[in-house]
């Protein structure tokens, strides 16, 4: 898709996003994308076409913006990046290695091997949907909530990253920046929760979490190779721990051998249902 935007007032300007630091405010989905993320709309019935890689060139006063829309039942975002740092290969005429075009046609049928005599076991615990008990909790009517977006430094991140290694669990020698920031998430969202919530009430985190190192993928494997670690604690208890001990429960769960037998446990259930309704990734989570 080719859109000339630049004498659409609705379109921004680079110049304009250039002084307001680009922010995600400025890029309407409605305007440069050609599918929402969303399936909402016209065209997104589950009888119309699902197509995997969909790009528009929206043309801009003083540059270009290039969307790029990867159907999440086909790529996660890891080899939504892989097709776009080939296409900008593309792009500049450069030649794609054997590594690259290998991983490019991997068969997806195949990454995952199945797990022979497989019995459902606590891999797939958080990922099937429970049915419901009559008499059980009620349903709370949502709080009002609207999109916000924060902007963190790489200053930040790094100091962000050097308080919560400050403060770890004796057991865990080391975690990453993306432990520490989603650690901060969670204690920050607890916090902010416990003006109306019980600090007893419980919280669960759910991480998306990419699966090609378990698995002995290549990180340009383009498909969709993720699966998710569960976290479950009290608002009180994340909300008032250390950002060391939050970050280190995240970190406690990446353990490659563990994440291999529940990405493969994951597949295999999902192979021997043809019914799927009954699998989420967030199944149990509110």
């Amino acid at each position: 898709v080719v859109k000339d935007l630049r004498d659409d007032p609705s379109a921004p300007t680079i110049e304009g996003m250039r002084k307001a630091g680009y922010p995600m405010a400025m890029f309407d989905e409605n305007i440069i994308a050609p599918r929402k993320t969303l399936p909402i709309g016209p065209g997104t019935g589950p009888d119309d076409p699902k197509p995997v890689v969909l790009l528009q060139l929206n043309f801009i006063k003083g540059g270009l913006i290039l969307t790029v829309n990867g159907h999440h039942g086909a790529m996660d975002m890891v080899g939504q990046d892989a097709v776009i740092r080939l296409l900008s290969k593309a792009c500049r005429n450069d030649p794609f290695t054997e590594e690259e075009m290998t991983a490019m046609n991997l068969d997806r049928k195949t990454i995952v091997p199945y797990l022979e005599n497989y019995t459902i076991g606590p891999e797939v615990d958080h990922q099937i949907v429970k049915p419901d008990v009559a008499g059980g909790d009620a349903v709370l009517t949502p709080v009002s909530a609207s999109w916000a977006f924060f902007t963190f430094s790489p200053k930040a991140m790094s100091e962000l990253k050097d308080a919560a290694t400050k403060t770890l669990d004796a057991s865990t020698k080391f975690v990453s920046t993306d432990d520490a920031l989603s650690a901060f998430i969670w204690k920050s969202a607890s916090r902010v929760r416990l003006e109306r919530i019980d600090g007893s009430a419980p919280t669960e985190f759910c991480r998306a979490v990419d699966a090609r190192p378990a698995m002995g993928v290549s990180n340009n494997y383009p498909g969709l190779l993720q699966n998710m670690t569960y976290h479950n604690s009290t608002i009180g208890e994340i909300a008032n721990e250390s950002l060391g001990a939050t970050a280190s429960r995240l970190r406690s769960e990446l353990d490659p051998a563990s994440m291999r037998q529940r990405t493969r446990g994951l597949a295999t259930y999902l192979h021997n249902n043809p019914d799927k309704s009954n699998v989420s990734l967030t199944a149990d989570a509110d």
